[in-house]
């Protein structure tokens, strides 16, 4: 059996970590494939979209832009699905994945504010393994912008 792996994307420099992490774990079997699932406070389910160019026309909302960043990071667009939509993560993993194989979220940053650990509860919720992407830098690390030296006040007055 080929495996399905499911990554939970957030929509942070995190995410991109944890997607490229369930990616090659689906790439690592012959026929493996890859949901990406992200929540959102959208109105409608959306799969696989929108476009670029759609995003741009709605005022690239964070939801929107999850397809376009999947594929940007290197998604095979016949082997991934990217689901947008406002149900919880339990339910759209069985919605959408229900023979997932293993779950990948973002590394541990912080304590939950419910208590315990979301990738225990969500393993026990769901009865898929959960796994979490190595820790490193984002990978969308933008430069600081240089900013030229202020004049001091004497050369300015000279």
């Amino acid at each position: 059996m080929s495996p399905h792996i499911v990554v939970v994307h957030d929509a942070d420099d995190v995410a991109h970590g944890a997607v490229r992490h369930g990616l090659a774990l689906a790439r690592s079997t012959t026929g493996g494939r890859c949901t990406v699932l992200h929540t959102a406070s959208v109105g409608v389910t959306v799969r696989n979209g929108p476009t670029a160019a759609i995003a741009e026309q709605l005022g690239r909302p964070g939801w929107a832009m999850v397809h376009t960043e999947v594929i940007a990071i290197g998604a095979d667009p016949d082997s991934t699905d990217v689901i947008v939509a406002s149900d919880p993560v339990e339910r759209l993993v069985a919605r959408y994945a229900p023979d997932a194989t293993a779950i990948v979220l973002g590394p541990h940053r912080r304590p939950s504010i419910f208590g315990g650990d979301p990738a225990a509860r969500l393993a026990d919720a769901v009865g898929v393994p959960v796994l979490r992407a190595p820790r490193r830098a984002p990978a969308t690390v933008r430069p600081r912008a240089t900013v030229p030296p202020i004049p001091s006040m004497e050369r300015v007055a000279a």
